[in-house]
């Protein structure tokens, strides 16, 4: 019984491991990754109650490891909205949105980062926006 145990053990974590490994030796390309969101605009100004939707398509010549989007006041560093997605896809659609609340006008940055791998290759869009009351 205690071998099988330790059996069950190992065979786990050999799955839990190698389920987040790269699927081939493709080395990490940054500038590869596109990523394309069809709903913003740099520069867009919404007002209190309007739903900014983040939606689009980030592609890769590989899978990706995941991506995480966070829309962050630029005057106070306060972080409105985040979301992180562990995937593992060459194309990886995003859908989300965030309701603007603020009552004072604020320069707001939506940062969206596509992860290649667990090594820290990454790949940035940045956009910039006004929330007005």
């Amino acid at each position: 019984m205690k071998l099988f145990k330790q059996l069950a053990v190992i065979i786990a974590g050999t799955v839990a491991f190698a389920s987040c490994q790269k699927h081939d030796d493709t080395p990490a390309q940054p500038d590869k990754v596109t990523i394309d969101i069809t709903t913003l605009k740099d520069g867009q100004s919404f007002k209190t109650g309007d739903t900014l939707k983040m939606q689009g398509l980030i592609s890769y010549i590989t899978q990706l490891h995941g991506y995480e989007m966070m829309l962050k006041s630029k005057s106070t560093g306060k972080e409105l909205f985040y979301y992180y997605e562990h995937t593992h896809s060459d194309k990886v659609n995003i859908n989300q949105s965030w309701v603007d609340t603020l009552r004072y006008t604020d320069t707001l940055q939506f940062i969206l980062t596509a992860e290649i791998d667990h090594d820290g290759n990454q790949s940035t869009k940045q956009f910039t926006f006004t929330s007005q009351p």
